[in-house]
């Protein structure tokens, strides 16, 4: 199998150069959440001549304090991992790319598709916090299979396939009643960042 490979740039970009991007931070700017960031998929025919990326890309607008991290979470590849909740009751399926100590997270039941990977088997990631723009290709290759594979697998036993019933036994669920998610986040340092899918109404 051909390794993930990518080419990372980090650029000086206005937001004026690039519309979805600043209609990208006006929504992130208008309506954000502890913790949370967005993602837009942006057609390939509104990502900026300057790119010279020519295919879509996944816009991923984050918290400030997530700058610093913003060039090695570019140089990562992807993953697809299930994460019960804390009461063990719902399971959900995440695209996942991050750090040790970083992750964006996508909600695969409500991310419709990877921008390009089906059509071309690689994908262009924008990653955009505090003042800082880093872009960075992702040549799938031979591995888009085995991504797009593991992406189903997993969310055959998540979302509205997941029954923690058939699972868990009911000592296991009650024990499970009792964490919260502050308990819960005390055992997991790495900070975890959602992005929740946006549409932008006009580019």
């Amino acid at each position: 199998m051909n390794p993930i490979m990518r080419i990372t740039r980090s650029l000086h970009l206005t937001a004026l150069e690039f519309p979805a991007l600043r209609l990208a931070l006006d929504s992130y700017l208008g309506d954000s959440s502890a913790g949370r960031g967005i993602a837009v998929q942006v057609p390939a025919e509104h990502v900026p001549t300057s790119l010279a990326m020519g295919v879509p890309m996944l816009l991923l607008v984050l918290p400030d304090d997530a700058e610093a991290e913003l060039q090695a979470m570019a140089m990562q590849k992807f993953a697809v991992v299930n994460r019960d909740s804390p009461d063990l009751l719902f399971r959900r399926t995440l695209i996942c790319l991050g750090t040790a100590s970083v992750s964006i997270e996508l909600d695969a039941w409500n991310t419709t598709d990877l921008p390009a990977l089906r059509q071309h088997g690689l994908v262009d990631v924008g990653l955009a916090a505090g003042g800082s723009f880093v872009v960075s290709r992702h040549v799938i290759g031979e591995g888009l299979e085995d991504l797009l594979g593991t992406l189903q697998a997993q969310c055959a036993c998540s979302g509205p396939n997941y029954n923690p019933y058939a699972i868990w036994s009911e000592e296991e669920l009650e024990l499970a009643a009792s964490w919260t998610q502050e308990s819960w986040s005390v055992h997991n340092e790495r900070q975890h960042i959602e992005c929740i899918p946006l549409v932008l109404q006009e580019v």
